[in-house]
């Protein structure tokens, strides 16, 4: 199964976002009293999940 520019694209918009939100968080490893909200983490990461599972249904059925 060949992968389109358009699957590369969402693996790249994905990617983007993580790096954004890491970003955000910078200084994490000087601080040693940061505190993350915990909402903004997780909604970072199921958004990261819902397009990855967008690119990979093509190839793979996930079973929960």
């Amino acid at each position: 199964m060949e992968i389109s520019n358009e699957d590369i694209k969402k693996i790249i918009e994905a990617r983007a976002e993580l790096i954004k939100e890491h970003g955000r968080y910078r200084d994490y490893k000087n601080n040693k009293n940061a505190i993350m909200k915990e909402a903004d983490h997780i909604i970072s990461i199921e958004n990261t999940i819902k397009r990855l599972d967008g690119f990979l249904k093509k190839f793979v059925e996930f079973k929960w």
